[in-house]
């Protein structure tokens, strides 16, 4: 077992490097999404990663890509060439388990009903989505975001 020059285990410190490495790239996915830094998702998602959009719930098709080109196509199709240029993606409320050179992380979309489940995998160049899910939520009849539904 190895330990850092204070005694402390070192497996602890690396699991919170690889957690604090993921959220990282979850945010960057915020930004890039709404700020059209598109070459920030090369930092997200794998070259081969597996993305799914479930649209649905806002009465679109669900989407499904099996590439990060393709994925990064579709998403600058669907919100512009420069984006919004305004901070609207958020996510919060991250659940992220680390298992040797595999992740999974559970993410809530703030503001809006939707989470995102990605599965991750450490390459040379750090972490990245291997498999990407964006899950829209219908909210229960009567309800608003942020509020109990009417009973």
């Amino acid at each position: 077992m190895s330990s850092d020059a204070a005694g402390m285990d070192a497996g602890p410190v690396a699991a919170l490097v690889d957690r604090a490495d993921i959220v990282d790239r979850l945010s960057r996915y915020c930004y890039a999404v709404d700020f059209g830094d598109w070459s920030l998702l090369d930092l997200v998602f794998a070259e081969d990663v597996s993305a799914t959009y479930i649209l649905e719930p806002h009465g679109l098709d669900d989407v499904h890509f099996s590439d990060r080109d393709s994925t990064v196509g579709w998403l600058r199709s669907v919100l512009g060439e420069t984006s919004g240029q305004v901070p609207l993606h958020a996510m919060t409320n991250h659940l992220v388990s680390v298992d040797g050179d595999a992740a999974r992380s559970r993410s809530y979309l703030a503001g809006r009903p939707g989470m995102y489940t990605v599965e991750w995998r450490r390459t040379a160049e750090g972490w990245r989505a291997a498999t990407w899910e964006m899950r829209n939520f219908s909210l229960p009849r009567g309800t608003q975001p942020g509020r109990q539904a009417d009973r």
